[in-house]
């Protein structure tokens, strides 16, 4: 088995939330379905960059659009929360689709990586999770165990990711710390694995559905 094949399998630990949301996905509550489908579309990305991969396609491609769809449903998530309003919400979704639409068609290549939405896309989670955990925080802290609360664990998880990520990003630029960023580069798989797992184990503490229409 080839060093592409294990990071295959690895990365398809984004499964376990998809798994664990499709068997709690009839009485869950409907604000959490963008959650779910994000993990949906990670997968996709991931199976048809190997895909690509061993045929000896080498492009970001599916990644590249999963970095959008990602961006827009977790905006919609953090809407169907009331987290942010529908003006902000309306504006972050257009800035978003701009802003990669500038980088992959304008300023660069739809084959090639763009570190500067990969920055504006951490920022943006690390931003709505602050939001989210303020209030949430502020009103549940008394009322709930908070390690059951799934909104704050995905909020948590999001920001220590994305806080990663973000850390990742000087080194990269600069030759003299390249071999520390290798380092710090590889702890990535790791990461994503305990994240997706935390995530899964997330899905199963979402409260039950609720009787209301959905803000989106």
């Amino acid at each position: 088995m080839s060093q592409i094949d294990i990071t295959f399998l690895l990365s398809l630990t984004a499964v376990l939330p998809v798994i664990t949301g499709a068997i709690r996905y009839r009485n869950m509550d409907k604000s959490y379905f963008p959650f779910i489908w994000v993990f949906v579309f990670i997968t996709i990305s991931e199976i048809s960059r190997y895909i690509l991969v061993k045929n000896e396609l080498y492009t970001p491609l599916p990644y590249n659009l999963n970095y959008l769809i990602s961006s827009i449903l977790y905006l919609i998530l953090f809407f169907n929360w009331n987290k942010i309003s529908r003006k902000i919400f309306l504006f972050l979704c257009s800035a978003t689709i701009l802003f990669w639409i500038y980088n992959y068609f304008i300023a660069g290549n739809i084959h090639d990586l763009s570190r500067n939405f990969h920055i504006y896309n951490s920022l943006l989670l690390v931003f709505l999770c602050l939001i989210a955990l303020s209030k949430e925080l502020s009103k549940n802290v008394q009322e709930t165990k908070v390690y059951k609360n799934s909104m704050i664990i995905i909020c948590f998880v999001l920001i220590i990711y994305n806080t990663y990520r973000l850390i990742l990003v000087p080194f990269a630029n600069t030759s003299s710390s390249y071999g520390f960023f290798v380092i710090l580069f590889g702890l990535n798989k790791y990461l994503l694995i305990a994240s997706y797992s935390i995530f899964a184990i997330a899905v199963l503490w979402i409260p039950k559905k609720k009787n209301y229409s959905l803000q989106f």
